[in-house]
């Protein structure tokens, strides 16, 4: 066979070689109409999508999935190959289910080992079967990982997927967004299994003035719609206005828009009565002047008006430190104070909040820790946090904290209809108002 000289960019000649390789069989009938099947199902929002989908099944057939570098995973019967990534991270969709329970949330490489306190090298594809398939018996597993813990995973894999959205690149069709579909279907054969993916949103570039809209030039097309009503929490108002009303200072640090929730919490018609230089959150950068999205300077210059930032065009750029996560703990440090903890500090996500629920503590005066249980599968992570940190801390001769003061609620005990003390036991309330006598006189020493 005669090929002719091709030449690469570098100017090298380009040599064709005979190698071994290893091969996907997309070309297997009964595997393609079982493929087919999962894309009849799929929303794809437009005619000419669904055509690509259409085109590739009638072309694909075997595919060249190993190669001997760069970025895969080993191919568990021939190890010196790799598998390339369109072809191997085709559900890597489900590891989002489970990745706050098994890595640190500062840990992108996984080296720091997550609230379920699961080593990586005990993640065999036993345990793994658990957490995907129900017909998996903990019995039939060699492990010394308790049930809970892992029931704890399969549950939030069972809550989460399938996908309901997986949005790409249009040029991803005839690779990896197909292999997705044959995937799926071989790993959950059965639609009753409800584990397909729901959509794919295949996208492209639009064009703005001749150019194609991208982040890195800023042509980001703004829309606007109608945002739902917040609901506003009696409880929460009566808990804000107490403390305060007794020398208490109460902050909101926020995962969300700083100046979003500071119009909700520091405009008095809503009751939380915040002071507005007492919202934290995130902060983006704005589009025309780089300046911060937020108000902190327009108050400390007394000229903040809750209007005037309306129009503000915002980036995808964070400022630091992010509220979020650790970040929560680091807010607290930067924008508050780096030496007084708080007497009251309150919580719903383990993820988000746990560090700030467990570090932003003070022994002396004896934290009340207020967590409202929005999610089972959330209190079962929390409790799990604060018993393997007390645990931690008594190996290394610390003073065990991470188990003390908690109160938790409901967001029923917090709704709009109900008071600080309506949904709750007498005793739970005792036990309550005990706690904020408490804070109260706490407060008068060291509110001074």
């Amino acid at each position: 066979m005669f090929f002719p000289i091709i030449k690469s960019r570098s100017g090298d000649e380009c040599v064709v070689a005979l190698c071994d390789q290893w091969l996907i069989d997309y070309g297997n009938k009964e595997w393609k109409d079982d493929a087919r099947r999962v894309l009849q199902q799929l929303n794809v929002f437009s005619d000419e999508t669904r055509q690509n989908f259409e085109g590739v099944f009638d072309w694909l057939h075997e595919h060249a999935c190993s190669r001997s570098y760069g970025l895969g995973t080993k191919l568990p019967w021939d190890k010196q190959y790799l598998i390339e990534s369109l072809s191997d991270s085709t559900i890597y969709m489900a590891y989002y289910t489970v990745a706050h329970l098994l890595q640190q949330q500062d840990s992108f490489d996984g080296q720091k080992i997550g609230p379920a306190n699961i080593n990586p090298s005990e993640m065999t594809i036993d345990l793994w079967d658990y957490i995907f398939f129900v017909n998996k018996p903990y019995s039939s597993l060699k492990t010394n990982i308790s049930k809970e813990t892992l029931d704890l995973l399969r549950n939030e894999f069972q809550y989460w997927y399938p996908v309901d959205l997986r949005s790409s690149g249009k040029d991803l069709i005839p690779n990896h967004l197909t292999y997705s579909l044959y995937d799926h279907v071989a790993i959950w054969p059965n639609q009753e299994e409800n584990r397909w993916p729901k959509a794919f949103r295949a996208n492209g570039h639009l064009f703005l003035n001749g150019e194609k809209v991208i982040i890195n030039n800023n042509s980001i097309i703004q829309t606007e719609y109608d945002a739902p009503i917040p609901n506003f929490y009696k409880a929460q108002q009566e808990l804000y206005n107490r403390l305060m009303a007794n020398g208490i200072e109460v902050f909101v640090v926020t995962a969300s828009n700083e100046e979003l929730i500071r119009m909700v919490v520091a405009d008095p018609k809503y009751g939380y009565n915040v002071k507005p230089q007492n919202v934290i959150g995130i902060a983006t950068l704005l589009n025309d002047n780089t300046q911060l999205t937020v108000s902190r300077k327009q108050i400390e210059d007394n000229t903040y008006d809750q209007m005037q930032n309306l129009n503000l065009k915002l980036t995808s750029y964070l400022w630091s430190p992010q509220s979020m996560f650790v970040g929560k703990y680091g807010a607290i440090l930067t924008y508050i104070n780096q030496w007084k903890m708080p007497v009251l500090v309150a919580g719903d996500t383990p993820t988000s909040d746990g560090y700030m629920m467990f570090h932003a503590y003070n022994q002396q005066r004896g934290t009340i820790r207020l967590w409202v249980n929005r999610k089972d599968a959330y209190l079962t992570l929390i409790k799990q946090m604060k018993n393997q940190y007390a645990s931690e801390q008594e190996q290394n001769d610390l003073p065990v904290t991470a188990d003390k003061n908690w109160i938790y609620v409901t967001p029923n005990d917090l709704g709009p209809e109900n008071g600080m003390l309506s949904n709750i036991t007498s005793k739970q309330k005792e036990v309550l108002e005990d706690k904020i006598r408490y804070l109260f006189s706490v407060s008068r020493t060291y509110a001074k």
